[in-house]
């Protein structure tokens, strides 16, 4: 997409999140069947005005991370996804089942706006507790999943674009929680998603 493009889809889908806020219809064409319902059960938890994303306890957080298998997971692999984040400019999360960040590691830009809305360790990220995004698409509907600008329903985070998807206990299947990639929403492009499915 132009930039062209991505203005006028973001206008399109501003549009359509400010006549949901006021009236609770989205006439506008843009919106996704699970952009709208998670916009549903986000207006019935939260305000979109919502300033930062509520942080779970410190340490609980820190022992859930160093007994969970994600954990292990990312140290593999940690290298090549701090060099990701740092070459693209982009902050990438994995969280738990309950979608609570476990990890997060950003580039120099997008760590400093992660970290003004609790975009951290310890952020809860369910749609409940900061409204639509990436990370609980992608955890409660099991597959990847994208949301852009105003598709978000805090504005707080209407100025990225998230890609997340699901990550599975090779051996089990478990569905263990995901990992996810965030940036500005000038800078969407299609290969962000099939990046988040080859990183899960």
């Amino acid at each position: 997409m132009t930039q062209t493009d991505l203005t006028a889809r973001k206008r399109a889908t501003l549009r359509a999140w400010s006549s949901f806020v006021e009236s609770g219809d989205a006439a506008e064409p843009v919106v996704r069947p699970e952009i709208l319902t998670s916009w549903t059960r986000s207006r019935a938890e939260i305000t979109p005005d919502v300033t930062e994303a509520p942080l779970a306890d410190e340490g609980e957080t820190a022992a859930i991370w160093k007994d969970s298998p994600l954990q292990l997971a990312v140290e593999r692999v940690e290298a090549d996804l701090r060099r990701t984040a740092q070459d693209g400019d982009l902050v990438l999360a994995v969280t738990d089942a309950e979608t609570r960040i476990l990890w997060t590691y950003g580039g120099r830009v997008m760590r400093r706006k992660a970290e003004t809305v609790n975009f951290v360790a310890g952020g809860r990220w369910d749609d409940r507790s900061v409204g639509t995004n990436a990370l609980d698409l992608a955890n409660r509907l099991g597959e990847p999943a994208m949301v852009f600008s105003a598709e978000h329903y805090a504005s707080i985070v209407h100025n990225w674009v998230c890609w997340a998807a699901p990550v599975h206990d090779p051996v089990t299947g478990t569905q263990l929680g995901v990992i996810d990639l965030s940036t500005t929403w000038d800078r969407t492009h299609p290969i962000g998603l099939a990046t988040a499915r080859v990183m899960a």
